[in-house]
């Protein structure tokens, strides 16, 4: 973690930081599982978004004022077009 240093401040997909979130969320036994295997783990978007909430909040506090999360390919197709290209997901 990078605290002061926003372009350096990337999770991406092989971070396991939020080990955690994913046990959490696994042990909610939520029906909404099954369309992910039945177990999410921590490289899925959703637990580090949570990590990021729980560990960052004055950076998961920007999306919320216009920013966005993105996965890789997102941010690359955002960025090559222009940042006119946030529709491929909205993870």
């Amino acid at each position: 973690v990078a605290p002061n240093d926003a372009e350096r401040n990337i999770i991406v997909w092989l971070d396991h930081r939020a080990n955690k979130q994913a046990a959490t969320i696994n042990a909610l036994g939520h029906a909404r599982l099954r369309t992910v295997g039945g177990v999410i783990s921590p490289e899925m978007e959703v637990p580090k978004m949570l990590w990021l909430k729980q560990k960052m909040p004055e950076a998961f506090a920007r999306v919320s004022a216009g920013g966005k999360f993105l996965d890789l390919a997102d941010f690359l197709s955002y960025r090559a077009t222009d940042y006119a290209n946030a529709t491929r997901s909205l993870c």
